[in-house]
Formats: structure tokens, sequence, C-alpha cells
């Protein structure tokens, strides 16, 4: 995954404060697709704390102070931004 991908579409701006980003993914592509490329995210990003939140149901993004999600097939038509860092088979 392309680093600065993820810290552009989470808005992050490089300053000395400790960054949390809150994910939601579904459990099989965070063990598959996702996880591995947070975790070497999170490596070369050591400034950054991540929270991953497994489910295969939708999280609201206000309700459940959810910052950036991986939502698998389609989403439905609503007033949220959707970016694709990279592709997943």
């Amino acid at each position: 995954m392309p680093f600065e991908a993820l810290k552009d579409i989470s808005g992050l701006t490089d300053d000395s404060k400790t960054h949390v980003i809150r994910l939601t993914a579904a459990p099989l592509a965070a063990r598959t697709t996702i996880g591995p490329r947070l975790f070497d995210f999170a490596l070369a990003h050591r400034d950054l704390r991540l929270e991953l939140t497994t489910t295969n149901g939708m999280l609201d993004f206000f309700r459940d102070n959810i910052d950036l999600a991986f939502p698998l097939g389609s989403l439905s038509d609503s007033s949220l931004i959707a970016k694709r860092p990279w592709a997943v088979r």
C-alpha cells in the first residue's frame, strides 16, 4: 500500500502529536488483505495509533467514531467520500 495514501485519506498532517486512526473492515479482509498492509503502515509510522474494528456490518462514522472504513462491495448512496487506496481482488 502506498503509505502516503492512507495519511492523505485520513487528512493527517505532519506534526508532533500522536494521532489515532479508527478503522473498520470485514474480518476476512482484515486478516488477509487490509490487516497486513495496516501492520506495515503502523511500523513505518510509529507516530500513529491504529484502532481496527472488525465487523461484517457497516458502522456509523459519527456514532461509532470511525475515521476510515474498508467496506466490501458497493457503497449505498450517501454523502460519504469514497477513495480507493489500493485494488483488492
